[in-house]
């Protein structure tokens, strides 16, 4: 509740600042103490230096008295009825800076619009004059958080938050709800984070902060150490329950809810995983997330990384192979990610063609996610020459995939790869008409692969054009590696790479082919 001398509204502008509070009274302010204001209020949640604050006041004819921050904030402080010891306005930072800490309607506003949300904030009473510590501790976080999400995604503090008591569609897809109380001389607070789309605890942790404001540094660091792992554990936990309705590493970029389908959250999820492994290095199913991860770094930036040198191929085939057969034992009774362990091992093209065979069957056998079996088992079925069983699965996984999902996209992208190998033309031309409709980014990435080896489109040709031979030269040597190595019959890696080496040598001529791609597809040559 607002009392008689609590902040009703805040308002700045360059020409006017004030505050009006529950009484009625309204306070005004100099247009220094404005200019500091209004700077505050613009930055919500972030620590500023003194030195900014000065360069946000700074104006010619400024009395030299004005030069001084600290002097100002104090005015400021009268005003508002502020106390520098438990602040409502605007905190204290020794040694760093100030904070505008102030809460009104326009931040439960933004709570709203958030990605994430902390709030509320329970049992502040007990901490016995230290309620500061608990909300400056709920900003250090969110300020964290915030760095962690980047600036497509809004992470937000409401202390009031009222989560909500079932699952949801609309509003904050995290909440963080804190909880404190006292342990002896300790202040304590239980920290869960949930996902109120599908009601689902994500984690939960005790932790131990420093009793009063003026152990910042300590609750920053808890604030930096609890940020990232939060993430990364709402991000799993989205990421486990989509493996039951779609490939593994689909499943974690859906996860990372990229703000559109061509969006790429791999370092993000680098981050994520690094940390996840960190804490509990053994966990099977966390082996199984990296060593997908590992593969997905070829399939998405494959290119960039043949092109600048930076490609690990043995390296992180060595660490693939460790980590799938390590998990194993867990693997083989987990369908949902038997087909993935399958997909995995064949990958890495040591001696495991069999076994990966026979994952991939108990996985489309006993799993209940039966697209995403069916997408890999055709996908291994395609490799290892079986064009109409390869064909019938992913025709099959593609009616059982939501239309214009990623899912969707992925199934129809190894679809092409079968029919493309098998020289299939006309159904090729009729996959890749259903993928551009589907999403047409995929037009731009995709074309010069797919299109007639013999009569290129022009859109082919256009792509091709406007790659440098760096560029193009890392594009072979990525559809080499991830795709048509792995065919086992001479004509279907052929078939794979007839396209763009046609185009490429074209524009380039047959010297400019990497020797990676003529021991690949030596017919062609």
């Amino acid at each position: 509740m607002i009392g008689d001398d609590d902040p009703a509204s805040v308002a700045f502008s360059e020409d006017r600042a004030s505050v009006t509070f529950g009484s009625g009274d309204v306070v005004h302010f100099t247009r220094a103490e404005r200019k500091v204001l209004d700077y505050l209020f613009r930055n919500p949640t972030r620590i500023l230096s003194r030195s900014q604050l000065l360069d946000a006041m700074a104006e010619t004819g400024s009395d030299s008295s004005d030069r001084n921050i600290d002097f100002v904030i104090n005015r400021i402080r009268r005003k508002l009825r502020d106390s520098a010891r438990s602040p409502k306005f605007i905190a204290t930072h020794y040694g760093e800076g100030y904070q505008w800490i102030f809460q009104d309607d326009q931040a439960a506003s933004e709570a709203g619009e958030a990605h994430l949300v902390v709030g509320p904030l329970l049992g502040l009473a007990s901490l016995e004059g230290h309620e500061q510590t608990g909300r400056t501790f709920a900003r250090y976080l969110v300020n964290e958080l915030q760095q962690h999400l980047g600036s497509g995604k809004l992470a937000a503090f409401q202390e009031s938050y009222q989560a909500p008591e079932k699952a949801r569609a609309a509003g904050p897809e995290i909440s963080i709800q804190l909880g404190f109380f006292r342990d002896g001389e300790s202040t304590e607070c239980v920290l869960t984070a949930r996902n109120d789309l599908d009601w689902r605890i994500c984690h939960v942790e005790r932790v131990r902060i420093p009793s009063d404001n003026s152990a910042l540094a300590e609750l920053s660091s808890q604030a930096r150490r609890l940020a990232p792992a939060i993430l990364a554990k709402c991000w799993k936990t989205s990421a486990d329950d989509a493996v039951m309705s779609m490939p593994l590493p689909v499943a974690m970029h859906v996860a990372g809810r990229p703000e559109k389908l061509e969006d790429q959250p791999w370092p993000d999820n680098d981050r994520r995983l690094k940390a996840l492994m960190a804490e509990t290095p053994d966990d099977p199913v966390l082996k199984m997330f990296y060593a997908s991860h590992l593969h997905t770094k070829y399939v998405l930036l494959g290119p960039r990384l043949f092109r600048t040198g930076k490609d690990t191929c043995a390296e992180d085939e060595a660490e693939i192979e460790r980590l799938v057969t390590e998990a194993l034992p867990f693997v083989q009774a987990q369908p949902e990610y038997s087909a993935m362990a399958a997909k995995l091992l064949y990958f890495v093209d040591r001696g495991y063609r069999d076994l990966a065979l026979e994952l991939a069957d108990r996985s489309l056998r006993e799993s209940t996610s039966v697209a995403s079996s069916l997408a890999i088992s055709g996908q291994l079925r395609g490799f290892v020459g079986d064009m109409d069983i390869a064909q019938n699965h992913l025709l099959q996984a593609e009616a059982l995939c939501t239309p214009r999902s990623q899912f969707h996209i992925y199934v129809l992208v190894l679809l092409c790869q079968v029919l493309m190998a098998a020289g299939e033309r006309d159904k090729l031309f009729e996959a890749t008409r259903r993928m551009y409709r589907a999403n047409a980014a995929t037009r731009f990435v995709f074309e010069p692969l797919f299109s007639d080896p013999d009569r290129p489109s022009l859109s082919a040709k256009g792509v091709t054009l406007a790659l440098s031979r760096k560029k193009l030269d890392g594009l072979l040597r990525h559809v080499s590696y991830i795709s048509a190595r792995l065919f086992q019959e001479p004509a279907h890696r052929e078939n794979t790479l007839r396209t763009l080496v046609n185009l490429a040598v074209r524009r380039f001529g047959a010297d400019f082919i990497h020797e990676d791609v003529r021991k690949v597809a030596p017919g062609l040559f």
